[in-house]
Parts: structure tokens; C-alpha cells; sequence
């Protein structure tokens, strides 16, 4: 349940409307975090997925420039 919390409120905090500029937008990502190792995002977007799982806040950077909008997940908002 905890865990649900942290993914509603990241939802919430960044807000709906940071999706409803791009009406194109379908989510399909994979599911666990990604390794914190170079290219690993650049491969998840050449699978064709447009999300990066659970992402901590210092991989958001490499996310936008591969593409992929992203979970946040981060241990202060959920332990």
C-alpha cells in the first residue's frame, strides 16, 4: 500500500497536465528500476517502452534526453 501512496503522490505532484500536451502519449515501460549504468535508458527506448520504471530524481536528465517520461521514485516521499 505504502508503495502505491509514493507512485500516486509522485503522479500528483508533477500533475496531469504535464501529460496532456502530448495526446499521442501511450505509457509501456518495463517493470522494476533500471540499472544507474550508461545506455541503459537509451536501449529501454530503442524497445519501444516510453516510460523508464522507477527512476531516483538524478536520472530525470537522461530520461528527457532519451525520451521517456518516468516514474520518480525517491525514498524520502516513501521509505
Amino acid at each position: 500500500m505504502l508503495r502505491l501512496k509514493t507512485v500516486l503522490l509522485s503522479f500528483f505532484a508533477i500533475g496531469p497536465a504535464a501529460f496532456a500536451a502530448d495526446t499521442n502519449f501511450f505509457p509501456i515501460m518495463p517493470w522494476n528500476s533500471p540499472p544507474n549504468q550508461p545506455g541503459v535508458l537509451h536501449e529501454i527506448r530503442e524497445c519501444g517502452f516510453t516510460m523508464a520504471g522507477f527512476v531516483p530524481p538524478s536520472m530525470l536528465d537522461e530520461c528527457k534526453k532519451e525520451g521517456l517520461k518516468a516514474i520518480v521514485s525517491d525514498n524520502r516521499s516513501g521509505g
